[in-house]
C-alpha cells in the first residue's frame, strides 16, 4: 500500500493530465463537464477519498 505522500503526488500528476475533448463543444447553451474530479484529506496516515474519479456532465 502507497505512502500517503506517494497517494498525494500520484493524485498531483493526474490533474496534470489534459482534459478529454468533447466533440459537443460547438453546441449552443450553457455546458458544464467536470471530468475525473476527485478530492482527497489526508488524516494521519491515511488517505482519505471523499470524490474519487466524479465525472459530471449537464447541458442548460
Amino acid at each position: 500500500m502507497p505512502s500517503s505522500e506517494e497517494a498525494v503526488t500520484a493524485m498531483r500528476n493526474a490533474s496534470e493530465q489534459p482534459s478529454p475533448v468533447d466533440a459537443r463543444s460547438g453546441a449552443e447553451g450553457t455546458r458544464i463537464d467536470l471530468d475525473d474530479v476527485g478530492r482527497y484529506f489526508t488524516v494521519g496516515d491515511t488517505v482519505v477519498k471523499a470524490l474519487d474519479a466524479v465525472n459530471l456532465h449537464t447541458d442548460n
